[in-house]
This record gives C-alpha cells, sequence and structure tokens, in this order.
C-alpha cells in the first residue's frame, strides 16, 4: 500500500489537505480564540503521534505529522489574513492612505483595489473614484490618499442571491468605499515585474484596439489573447455561456499550450546544439515565457495552474524523468492549496481542475467510440471526443454554479477551438507587425475581424437553435458530490473491470435520482419568509410550498430564490397586509445567513418603520440583542443588503 501512494504521492497529499482545511475552517468557525480547544487538539496530535512512533507505525506517524502541519497551515491562514479585528457597524470618514495594486480604469469604470493599514493589518480594499477627481492615469504600486468611509463586506451564505460579496471575499478583499477626491497622489517609483507585465499587457490591448475596426471585435481579440472580458458586450459573453465555450474567454491550458508549443519550436535550434547545457538553456527560456504570458494575463487561477503544470513537464522533460500526468496535476493543486486556501473555493479553479482530470481519464475512451481511417479526420475525432470528456467531470460542477447545461456544446467547441487557436496567432501577427508598420498591422486585423465575425455569428445562430440550453437545472453541492463521486467510480470500473465499482457508481446514480425527489418533497412541504430590499425600500415575501405572497412580485432580487423552489404561483400583496399576516406566526425558526435558532416574536410596523423582534440574535460581529425592537432596514445595511431567509415550521 505504501508503495502504491509513494508512486502517485500528490493525489493523497491534496486529498488530506482539502479535508484539513475543510476540518479547521469548522473548528475555526466554532472554537476560534478558545485556548482550552487549541491544547485538547494539539494534546491529541502528540498522542496519536506517540503512539505510532512507539507500535513502530510509520505510515500513521508520516499522515499524523502531515495533516498537523496542513491544519496548522490553514488556521495561520485564517489569524492572519482573514481575522481583522474588531470593527464597528458605523462607518465614519477618515483619511487613509491606499497604495494600488490593480487598476480598473478603462471605459469610466473608475474603480481599483488597494491595500490600506487597518487596526495595523494590511488589508485589501476596493476603492471607486468619482470620474472629474481623475485627470491622471493610476498604475500599480501608486500611492493615493483622501476622505473615505470604507464599508466591511459580509458575505452571504446563500447562493440563491447575489454572490459577488463572497467573491471579494475569497480574493481576500475586505472593504470597500467611495473616494470623491484624491487629496495626495505619488507615483510609483520602483519598477516592479508586475508592473513591468501590467504595463505590457496594456500596451498589447492599444494595439489590437488600434488595428481592428470594431472596439467589439478588438474586445473580443483581447478577451482571447489576454483574458480580459472588462469591455466585452454581455451579449456576446452570454453566447459563449449559452453554448459551452465560455471556457475559451478564459485563459488557461488552452492558451498557454499555444504558448508552450511556439516556445518549444522557437527553442528548436538550442536543441540541436551538442552542449550539455542545452536542454538547461531550453528549459530557462521556456518557463521564462510561459511565466511571463502568465504574469501579462494577471495570474487567474486557471492560468496560474497552467503555468504550475508546464513547469513541472518543463522540469521532468528536463531532467530525463517520466512524466505523471495525474500525479503532475494534484502536485499542482496542492502547491496551489497550500499557499492560498481561498483557490479551492474559486470556481475558475474547480473548473479548471476538473477539465484537464476529466481529459486525462476519459479521452481514451472516447477516442475509440469513432476510429477513422483518413488522417485528415483525426484532428476532428480529436477535437470530439476532447469536447465530450470535458464535460464528464465539469458539468456537474458547471450546473451547481450556472444552473444550465448546453446542449449544442460539441458543434460549438468544433467550430471555436480551432478558430480561438487561429485569432490568437493571428492577434500575436497584429502586435508584432504594429512595431514595424501600423498599417500591415491593420491590414492583418481585417481576416481576424472576419473570423471573429464569423464565430460570433455561428454562435448566435447556435444559441437560437430550439432546445439549445437546458436551464433553472438546480442541484445541491451534495448532488453534485455524488454525480462527481459516481464518475470517478465508473473510471476504475473501466481500469480494474471490477463490477463492485460499476455497482457503487450506478448507486450514487440512484442516489442523486432519488434525492431530487426528496428534494422536491421538502420544498412542497415547508414554509419560508424572506426579508429583502428592493429599489431602496423594504419588501417581504412569504412562500409556502410552490407558492408565494409578495410585497414586490416583480423584482429580480429573487429571481434565483424563485426558480429554486420553482415557484409556479406569486400573489401581490400589500406590504401592510403581508406584516399583519405574518405577525401571527409564533414558531421557531433559523435566519440565514447567521447561523442560529431563535423565536420570531412578531413582524410589526410602527409609523413607517418596520421592527423585527427578535428573542436573540447574534452578529457576526459577536454583537447581541436580546428581547429588543430591531429595525430591519439597519439589518440590511449592516448585511450588506443580502435577503434574509427565515424558515418556518408548518
Amino acid at each position: 500500500m505504501l508503495a502504491y501512494t509513494l508512486a502517485r504521492p500528490f493525489i493523497y497529499l491534496f486529498l488530506g489537505l482539502c479535508l484539513s482545511i475543510a476540518a479547521t475552517n469548522l473548528y475555526y468557525s466554532l472554537y476560534y480564540e478558545n485556548t482550552q480547544a487549541n491544547s485538547l487538539v494539539s494534546i491529541l496530535f502528540a498522542s496519536i503521534l506517540l503512539i505510532a512512533i512507539l507500535k513502530k507505525k510509520k505510515s500513521i506517524a508520516l499522515v499524523t505529522i502531515a495533516i498537523f502541519l496542513f491544519c496548522l497551515n490553514e488556521y495561520v491562514h485564517l489569524n492572519q489574513v482573514h481575522d481583522l479585528g474588531p470593527s464597528s457597524n458605523s462607518p465614519k470618514f477618515q483619511k487613509i492612505e491606499f497604495k494600488i495594486t490593480s487598476d480598473n480604469f478603462i471605459n469610466k469604470k473608475h474603480s481599483c483595489i488597494a491595500i490600506a493599514n487597518i487596526n495595523n493589518k494590511d488589508v485589501q480594499c476596493k476603492i471607486s473614484f468619482q470620474d472629474r477627481s481623475i485627470n491622471y492615469p493610476l498604475q500599480y504600486g501608486d500611492m493615493i490618499s483622501g476622505s473615505i468611509c470604507l464599508n466591511k463586506i459580509n458575505g452571504s451564505s446563500s447562493r440563491t442571491f447575489n454572490t459577488y460579496p463572497d467573491y471579494l471575499l475569497n480574493k481576500h478583499i475586505y472593504y470597500e468605499g467611495f473616494m470623491s477626491k484624491i487629496d495626495h497622489f505619488q507615483s510609483a517609483s520602483n519598477y516592479s515585474l508586475y508592473k513591468m507585465t501590467q504595463y505590457l499587457a496594456t500596451q498589447i490591448k492599444n494595439i489590437l484596439i488600434q488595428t481592428c475596426s470594431k472596439p467589439e471585435n478588438a474586445n473580443l481579440l483581447v478577451s482571447l489573447i489576454l483574458g480580459d472580458k472588462t469591455d466585452l458586450n454581455k451579449d456576446t459573453k452570454q453566447a459563449f455561456l449559452s453554448t459551452g465555450t465560455a471556457h475559451i474567454l478564459a485563459v488557461s491550458g488552452l492558451h498557454l499550450g499555444l504558448v508552450y508549443y511556439l516556445l518549444s519550436l522557437v527553442c528548436k535550434p538550442i536543441r540541436k546544439l551538442k552542449n550539455k547545457n542545452s536542454k538547461l538553456m531550453e528549459s530557462i527560456l521556456i518557463l521564462t515565457g510561459i511565466w511571463a504570458f502568465a504574469l501579462i494575463t494577471g495570474l487567474g487561477s486557471s492560468i496560474l495552474r497552467a503555468a504550475v503544470m508546464f513547469s513541472f513537464i518543463q522540469v521532468s522533460n528536463c531532467l530525463k524523468r517520466k512524466n505523471d500526468s495525474v500525479n503532475t496535476l494534484f502536485a499542482c493543486g496542492f502547491f496551489m492549496a497550500a499557499y492560498n486556501p481561498c483557490i479551492l473555493s474559486d470556481i475558475g479553479f474547480q473548473l479548471s481542475f476538473s477539465a484537464v482530470l476529466s481529459i486525462i481519464w476519459f479521452n481514451p475512451y472516447f477516442n475509440r467510440i469513432w476510429l477513422p481511417k483518413a488522417k485528415l479526420l483525426l484532428p476532428i475525432r480529436d477535437l470530439f471526443s476532447i469536447s465530450c470528456s470535458v464535460q464528464v467531470l465539469v458539468s456537474p460542477i458547471s450546473i451547481f454554479y450556472f444552473q444550465q447545461f448546453p446542449l449544442y456544446f460539441l458543434i460549438s467547441n468544433l467550430i471555436w477551438i480551432p478558430l480561438s487557436f487561429l485569432l490568437m496567432i493571428l492577434g500575436s501577427i497584429q502586435v508584432f507587425l504594429f512595431a514595424f508598420s501600423q498599417k500591415l498591422a491593420s491590414f492583418i486585423g481585417i481576416f481576424s475581424e472576419e473570423l471573429i465575425q464569423f464565430g460570433v455569428g455561428c454562435l448566435k445562430c447556435i444559441q437560437k437553435a430550439p432546445y439549445s440550453i437546458l436551464d433553472n437545472i438546480w442541484i445541491t453541492d451534495v448532488q453534485a458530490i455524488l454525480i462527481l463521486c459516481s464518475f470517478i467510480f465508473l473510471k476504475f470500473y473501466f481500469i480494474t473491470q471490477n463490477s463492485s465499482m460499476l455497482i457503487k457508481s450506478l448507486v450514487l446514480a440512484v442516489s442523486v435520482c432519488l434525492s431530487t425527489y426528496y428534494t422536491e418533497y421538502t420544498i412542497s412541504k415547508s414554509r419560508e419568509l424572506v426579508l429583502y430590499k428592493y429599489n431602496n425600500a423594504f419588501q417581504m415575501e412569504l412562500r409556502e410550498g410552490h407558492h408565494t405572497i409578495g410585497s414586490s412580485p416583480n423584482s429580480n432580487t429573487l429571481s434565483k430564490y424563485r426558480s429554486l423552489n420553482k415557484i409556479n404561483h406569486t400573489d401581490s400583496i400589500t406590504l401592510s397586509e403581508l406584516i399583519a399576516l405574518t405577525s401571527k406566526i409564533q414558531e421557531e425558526v433559523s435566519i440565514h445567513p447567521i447561523k442560529c435558532s431563535m423565536k420570531l416574536y412578531c413582524l410589526k410596523q410602527k409609523g413607517t418603520t418596520k421592527i423585527l423582534h427578535l428573542n436573540n440574535l447574534t452578529e457576526a460581529n459577536a454583537k447581541c440583542i436580546q428581547g429588543e425592537d430591531y429595525n430591519i432596514s439597519t439589518y440590511l445595511n449592516m448585511s450588506q443588503n443580502n435577503p434574509i431567509i427565515i424558515k418556518l415550521q408548518k
């Protein structure tokens, strides 16, 4: 067993790290600053390690040490990065100095991410500016200061509402605010590597815009080459998303694979040199090119995963070692998660990781479906098999997050995968020729635009085709995990031909179907009250089964919530009537995103103020409100306007 584990060690290291991170997050939320609990856990680990050493169980000792280090790494990460110390719920204007880490001053989107010192800690903040206050470009490393009111960002535990605050928190951005005027500005004097690559990315973007006649075509070309979708048309984005080709717009292994291939061709003469260091020189040049491209494109989670993986492949080639694709992929995941545990909850990382694993595992089986005799048909066969195999593990994750599945993904990928390669090559030629002749670069840009218009036209035709997409498919996180486990057992069956693996796969698939019926049953028998803001006004909606009564039935705020609960009918009622109706409810309830149980005494109206009378309300910042009337509007402001779901017993 130990020998088998050592053959692919990073699979077990990555899985152990994931479980340790999950366990530590749970422990941290329950026993934070509990010295006694920390001591007991330390004694437990030490006891297991001591017993393993005395019993001469080396494998158990190694596993115990590894899990302890993983948990300690996550605990330190939570304590140093996520714990911001005490904060006030009533923000005040104060003069703060910021250091800009990323800018977004394009098309009047005047906002940036900057670092500020708050409670003696350097934390990232999202700052918005008034358009007239900026008459100079702000870049990475610039220092600015001014009066600003910073609001702490609070996430929502429900995926049925806006998850943008959760996205910011996952990026370690904890405050946001508006600065009407910049009092002091100091340009960055030092030239860091990141600043140079961002400057180069800006120059490439400007060249592509100048060499294309239509801005929408230039923006799509920028998205394909640099992964910058800031100015991409919403209709074009939706066309890619609805046809299953959104991965082409995300700079990932597809793009870096082309870069790796081109760098290998450039380094071919070095390989022919009869020099003992030629292999080392080739590796240095390829690795430099890979990481330069990754830095230029912004080091997103998918491109970072691809860069690390290609680096491992190149290092193994340099050392003349056999490369194991699965072990290499899990090694990438292990080092990325060890450095930043929050990356595990990043959607881009999950989709990128599962896509590569799905291709490695299932592509050989799809290749066997069609064995063309003509060699010219082999590239089409390869595109077909890759497009199908990638959907095996990606689809459950994609459906969980986006609630849709494109039925014509195969056709759209057969068109856009080769087209994206061609457009990346033509775009690179445009940038290269611009240094010599803008007219020549613009001439190449004409071909790029024709191909873009053809490709986008095909996507829109596919998007308008009947039954092009299955939407409103809601699955829970448990169901998504069960589907993934079912496919994993199916893969093990293909390898071992063990019928028990096939039985386990089928059992899990049947469990998903049964859980769907159970979810439908629980929805039909449940009752919930939702408090939310719409158009800066307090609103309410009472759901019983698949029927709702609301004060604003046409609001978009609860569109996902209604879709999740399969609402088939919504009645309109005035807010006063709804408050009078709900004031009769005297049941035990639980309120989300606040994780606690309490008794809802009454929901009433005092003049124009809506009041929720609670017995006990525990806020995330440890503020406790007991037996008092609590202003709903104040609470919604404190919780970043995240709707409150009150689950009532029927």
